[in-house]
């Protein structure tokens, strides 16, 4: 088939005027494609490393007085259970005293890298708050955090050798209390209200003078509202066993607190009326009492302190017995000691009392008709110019124990006057505004009863003087004497009287058979009686017939008489 050719347009150039095409290529082109993996492997090497330090929290350092149960890549740091962190290295400090916890927080974590956030080690422990970390026996230990709510950033912290009692973010108040003694609380140790678990013990440490303890406890909310300024606080663990004036007592507290010991609390009463007083802010102290009759006993308010001197032996008188007027509590005694009166050259025993405040307000009104709330130790120097005396009594007779009773003079006795330090006497119209200066001594009156013991006393000693153990060789004597007599008379007379009583009962048997109705006795009595009889009867007839012929003792009977 013969070849046709395309026809051409005029338009349309020659092929042989168009020029050939070239070839370019740029560097990509030319590198070989075998180096694009290293490039792209660098790249994402570079967004992971971004991307890491992006996520990456704080490090932090913790402070530990030990590195037990800490392993660093498997130690972790919870919060609430949640892992929150973990633990890249352990090392000692610098003296070797301690050992440092360095510890890489998560990014989400890093909240906890502010001041005031705790750390501890959580490992099994048995504290007075009960049995905790169990879990840790399979898991292995970690440390625990509480948050904080300070925006300060830092990197160091000491960290807590036992878990915190109350976590950072629960709601309630913290108070001081003082007391001579820990006794049975500890930390952990539980804070009752009516019974009812509304806190815990902190912590305690020594004051500053070394004279007592203070005891840090927290109070839960919405229970911390009760804690005013007449709240009283006591030890409520163990068994408090009282043995005083009033007789023996016996109080125990709920089991939490007879095993870990305890702390109670409630309003003061006046006359069974709760007085809660103000509101206290969160810090506040108070002072921890032994039990809780010394805690309530005061009934709230200041204490007013006296001092009553006494010349005779006060044994039986103990700090803490009661001061009562007519039966009512009315204070307590604080100290006794030995004073010696300059004016007298004598020793005298030195009693300090402290004296209810409120009580002492209602004396007044009653006795004073007035009264200076502010100044009550002004009207107890009002008290004592009416005529307040202080007497000892004896609360407990089989234990000797004693209580001070105070009671007014009589009216028309002469009124004690109120004494300055130096010596210058006040009127009841005179007593000053400002009692600071003044020595209030209540005056004191020998009590009848100790005279009745002096006297009893001195009858002892009379009776001391008799001569018991002569008396008891003579009773001795006696009695062996009288064991004779006894011995005879049961060896001698004892068979002698068993013969007679033999003998008598022979008798008696004998009269019994005599005395028998059918008895030979008996009839021959019945016979006998019947003939006396009739010689009664005929000793009548004839007795009538000489009554009406006492001729017939001379002339006899008449025949015709007789023939009829």
């Amino acid at each position: 088939m013969p070849h046709v050719s395309p026809p051409t347009h005029p338009d349309q150039p020659e092929a042989e005027d168009i020029p050939a095409p070239r070839r370019t290529s740029s560097w990509l082109a030319r590198l070989p494609w075998i180096w694009l993996l290293p490039l792209v492997t660098a790249l994402l090497s570079v967004g992971l490393f971004m991307q890491s330090i992006a996520q990456k929290g704080p490090r932090i350092m913790v402070r530990f007085e030990t590195a037990q149960g800490l392993e660093p890549g498997v130690t972790k740091v919870k919060y609430k259970e949640v892992e929150v962190g973990e633990v890249t290295g352990v090392r000692l400090s610098e003296d070797v005293s301690h050992v440092w916890a360095e510890i890489a927080l998560y990014k989400e974590a890093e909240k906890f890298a502010v001041e005031g956030t705790r750390f501890w080690v959580v490992r099994p422990r048995v504290a007075a708050s009960g049995v905790s970390g169990l879990n840790t026996l399979l898991s292995g230990a970690y440390i625990g955090v509480d948050s904080s709510h300070s925006k300060a950033m830092r990197k160091k912290f000491v960290g807590l050798e036992a878990p915190p009692v109350v976590e950072g973010g629960e709601k309630g108040r913290h108070f001081i209390l003082h007391s001579d003694s820990l006794g049975s609380v500890d930390q952990g140790s539980p804070v009752f209200y009516r019974r009812i678990q509304v806190g815990q013990v902190l912590q305690y440490a020594l004051d500053k003078e070394g004279k007592g303890v203070a005891i840090s406890i927290f109070v839960k909310a919405p229970y911390d509202q009760y804690v005013h300024a007449n709240t009283r606080f006591w030890q409520a663990g163990g068994i408090d066993m009282q043995l005083d004036t009033n007789g023996f007592k016996l109080h125990t507290q709920p089991l939490a607190a007879l095993l870990a010991g305890g702390i109670a609390f409630q309003t003061a009463s006046i006359d069974g009326r709760e007085v809660s007083g103000a509101p206290v802010p969160a810090g506040s102290a108070f002072h921890l009492a032994a039990h809780k009759n010394e805690a309530l006993q005061d009934g709230g308010g200041l204490g007013v302190q006296a001092t009553l001197y006494f010349d005779s032996n006060i044994r039986g008188l103990h700090v803490g017995a009661p001061v009562s007027f007519w039966g009512i509590p009315f204070g307590h005694v604080t100290s006794t000691r030995v004073a010696f009166d300059a004016r007298k050259r004598a020793l005298r025993i030195a009693v300090g009392v402290e004296l209810y405040a409120e009580r002492l307000n209602q004396l007044v009104q009653a006795q004073c008709r007035q009264s200076n709330k502010d100044n009550y130790a002004r009207d107890l120097a009002v008290l004592i110019q009416q005529g307040l005396y202080a007497q000892l009594q004896v609360g407990n007779m089989f234990m000797n124990s004693l209580y001070i009773a105070l009671d007014f003079l009589p009216r028309t006795a002469q009124p004690y006057r109120v004494k300055r330090e130096v010596g210058i006497a006040s009127s009841i119209r005179g007593v000053p505004q400002d009692v600071s200066t003044l020595n209030l001594e209540i005056p004191t009156r020998p009590n009848q009863n100790r005279s009745m013991q002096q006297t009893s006393a001195a009858l002892l000693e009379k009776m001391e003087k008799i001569p018991i153990e002569e008396i008891g060789l003579k009773l001795r004597d006696t009695l062996e004497n009288a064991d004779q007599v006894l011995t005879r008379v049961d060896t001698q007379l004892l068979p002698q009287a068993n013969r007679t009583l033999k003998a008598l009962e022979g008798t008696l048997a004998q009269a019994q058979t005599h005395l028998q109705p059918d008895s030979p006795l008996q009839t021959d009595v019945h016979h006998t009686l019947t003939e006396l009889t009739r010689a009664m009867q005929s000793l009548n007839t004839l007795t009538d017939y000489l009554a009406r012929h006492p001729e017939a003792l001379l002339r006899g009977q008449a025949r015709e008489e007789t023939t009829q």
